[in-house]
């Protein structure tokens, strides 16, 4: 009889999670691209692990020279019932050479707040189209920021302030921000750049709709059921 396998360690799920991340950036970028790095959380009562590049930064080049900066990292904790990783937190901001204020950022923050979407992106634009509606309302944040204006006390409103929503258990992946700086600034790439996309991104869909399936198991079996799927839980009889 072989020796019951033991159960993966948070920290070696990090890890896996970790060395996907920098066969991404190879693929995508070149053999210069930094590794990822996992640091082991020194505060909280749970176990948590931080992936970041190695140098905090990844230099992203336009016609050979350093044009935009990526900064990312992910907070890696257990699921409920501790047998799966799980992203608590990450961050994905996008930066010019030119400026340190991010040009936008994609965020993710496991929380039941329901005035922050789960994964959002901040846009660090600045138009007084926008400023006028975000003060109108006599309640809730939009009177806070009037407030501010009013008093001069506490920073005014910006664009960069709203949480524009893009999904919850089911949001865009760090394949799908580079596929947008390919296609929409070009920034240079090696040559197996999109097989490494189309990879990362297969992995991430699979790994979310997996978090998806053990968060609302019944509607994904109801789902699997109207298309002929026949299940059992275990220890149970098949029924007909």
């Amino acid at each position: 009889m072989g020796e019951n396998k033991q159960p993966a360690t948070l920290e070696q799920l990090t890890a896996q999670f970790t060395a996907e991340l920098t066969e991404l950036f190879v693929g995508v970028i070149g053999p210069k691209a930094p590794k990822f790095t996992i640091e082991k959380s020194s505060s909280g009562k749970k176990e948590s692990f931080f992936i970041r590049p190695k140098g905090k930064t990844i230099f992203l080049n336009i016609n050979g020279e350093h044009t935009l900066t990526l900064d990312c990292s992910y907070r890696c904790v257990w699921d409920r019932e501790e047998k799966f990783l799980k992203i608590a937190k990450s961050k994905i901001h996008i930066l010019s050479v030119m400026d340190a204020t991010p040009l936008f950022r994609y965020e993710f923050l496991d929380t039941s707040n329901i005035n922050i979407p789960s994964a959002h992106i901040h846009l660090h634009v600045h138009r007084d189209e926008y400023i006028y509606p975000m003060v109108r309302a006599i309640f809730g944040k939009p009177a806070m920021r009037a407030m501010a204006i009013a008093t001069g006390e506490g920073k005014q409103p910006r664009v960069a302030d709203i949480h524009f929503p893009v999904g919850y258990q089911i949001y865009p992946g760090i394949e799908d921000i580079l596929q947008l700086l390919i296609t929409e600034f070009g920034i240079d790439t090696a040559s197996g750049a999109q097989n490494a996309i189309s990879k990362g991104r297969e992995r991430w869909r699979c790994r979310q709709l997996a978090c998806f399936v053990r968060d609302e198991p019944e509607a994904c079996l109801q789902a699997l059921q109207d298309i002929g799927y026949i299940f059992t839980r275990k220890g149970s009889k098949p029924t007909n």
